[in-house]
C-alpha cells in the first residue's frame, strides 16, 4: 500500500536537500499566507463589486457599456469604488508574487517550469498594475470631462487580455510546481488545471468574468491549507 501511495504521487516531487526541515517550514508557512491572504483579499474584492454592481472588469472594455460616451458617464461614478478596490488589488498583486515564489523555493531547486513561472508572475503582475493605474486615470479624466477615446479603451481591452493570457500561463505553471504529495494537492493541481478552460468562458461577458475571478477564491484558499499543513509537518 505505501509503495503504491508513493509511486502515485511521484509526479511533481523536487529535491529539498538545499534547505533545512526548519527553512522548508519557514517557506512553506511563507507560500501559505501569501495564498490565504490573496484568497481573503479576492473575497473582498468580490463583495465590494457585489454591493455596488459594478467594477474594474467593466471598465476594461466596452462590453458592458456599449459606447465611449456611456462608458465615460459610468466610469465616473464609480471612480470612488475604483479607489477602494484598487488598494486591495495592488496588495493581492503582491501576495500572488509571493506565493508564486515561494513554491519555486521550496522546491530547493530552479528548474525550466521554475523560470516560465518568474516570467509568467512576473508579467501578470507588471500587466496588473498597468491596467489598475490606466484605468483610474481614465476614470479621473472622465470626472473631469475629458471622455477617454474608443483607442484608450482598446488600448485598456488589449492590456487586460493580455494580463489574463500571461495569468493563464502562471495557472498552469503553478499546476505543474505544485509537489503532489496527497490527495489534497493533486485535487488542487487538477482545479488549476481545469480553471484554464473554464477561462474562455469567462472571457464571454463580466458577468462570467466575475464567476471565473471567484472560482480562484476556491484555489488560493487550497493552495494556502496544503502549504500550511506542510510548515508545521515533522
Amino acid at each position: 500500500m505505501t509503495d503504491t501511495y508513493n509511486e502515485t504521487f511521484s509526479t511533481g516531487a523536487a529535491s529539498h536537500e538545499p534547505f533545512a526541515p526548519t527553512q522548508r517550514q519557514t517557506i512553506a508557512r511563507l507560500t501559505g499566507l501569501a495564498a490565504g491572504l490573496g484568497a481573503l483579499l479576492v473575497l473582498t474584492m468580490v463583495g465590494i463589486i457585489a454591493a455596488n454592481g459594478v467594477g474594474p472588469n467593466d471598465f476594461e472594455s466596452l462590453i458592458r457599456f456599449g459606447t465611449p460616451a456611456v462608458f465615460a458617464e459610468q466610469i465616473a461614478i464609480h471612480l470612488s469604488m475604483l479607489r477602494t478596490i484598487y488598494p486591495f488589488d495592488t496588495i493581492y498583486v503582491l501576495a500572488y508574487v509571493t506565493m508564486t515564489f515561494g513554491m519555486i523555493v521550496y522546491r530547493g531547486q530552479i528548474t525550466p517550469f521554475g523560470v516560465l513561472a518568474i516570467i509568467a508572475v512576473l508579467a501578470t503582475a507588471f500587466l496588473d498594475f498597468v491596467e489598475n493605474n490606466h484605468i483610474i486615470a481614465m476614470g479621473i479624466a472622465a470626472s473631469n470631462g475629458i471622455a477617454p477615446s474608443a483607442t484608450e479603451i482598446t488600448v485598456q481591452t488589449v492590456i487586460t487580455q493580455t494580463k489574463f493570457n500571461a495569468g493563464l500561463l502562471l495557472t498552469f505553471v503553478i499546476s505543474i510546481l505544485l509537489d503532489v504529495d496527497s490527495w489534497l494537492a493533486l485535487a488542487t493541481r487538477w482545479l488549476a488545471r481545469l480553471l484554464i478552460p473554464g477561462a474562455v468562458v469567462a472571457m464571454l461577458a463580466p458577468s462570467t468574468t466575475l464567476l471565473y475571478i471567484s472560482a480562484n477564491i476556491i484555489l488560493f484558499a487550497l493552495m494556502a491549507v496544503i502549504f500550511l499543513r506542510r510548515s508545521v509537518a515533522r
